[in-house]
């Protein structure tokens, strides 16, 4: 599928899934399964701040990707934790790259 329809297709199926009582886990997980197909990467994850600061894992593509955010939330370190606290984006982070961590 063309990438151009994907992203439509994508859209659609967010909208269909934003009505009364939707469930917002459901719908970042959508995301990040179309994050993956879209932009042809690996895997896709998201974490959200709390209202106190602390990242929370809340979706993901892959069971890997999930495991991957809840360690760098025990660990309070990692490309995600970084892009939180910089605000900057983490591009092509190598992660087998000695940065020891």
């Amino acid at each position: 599928m063309a990438r151009e329809s994907l992203l439509i297709a994508t859209l659609v199926e967010l909208a269909d899934n934003l009505v009364d009582n939707y469930d917002v886990i459901d719908v970042l997980t959508v995301l990040s399964d179309r994050c993956v197909e879209t932009i042809d990467v690996d895997a896709a994850g998201v974490m959200l701040a709390s209202p106190g600061g602390e990242l929370q894992f809340v979706a993901s593509s892959s069971e890997s990707m999930r495991v991957l955010e809840l360690f760098q939330i025990q660990a309070d370190e990692g490309p995600c934790v970084d892009c939180y606290r910089s605000g900057e984006a983490i591009v092509n982070y190598n992660l087998n790259e000695d940065d020891n961590r």
